[in-house]
């Protein structure tokens, strides 16, 4: 029998990216300051494969 468990840290929010997008037509929802410059950037880890044992 195989158990498969949701691993919080790959969930969600915190799921792996497969993509790299550009986007620049975005709904703005209130007022963006006038000396933002730049870009968004998601940092942190992006495993290409699942791990084996535990991971945090």
């Amino acid at each position: 029998m195989v158990t498969t468990t949701v691993n919080p840290y790959f969930d969600g929010n915190f799921s792996p990216v497969g993509q790299e997008m550009t986007t620049e037509a975005l709904k703005v929802i209130g007022e963006l300051p006038p000396d933002l410059s730049g870009m968004f950037v998601r940092n942190g880890p992006n495993p290409q494969h699942s791990p084996i044992g535990q991971y945090h």
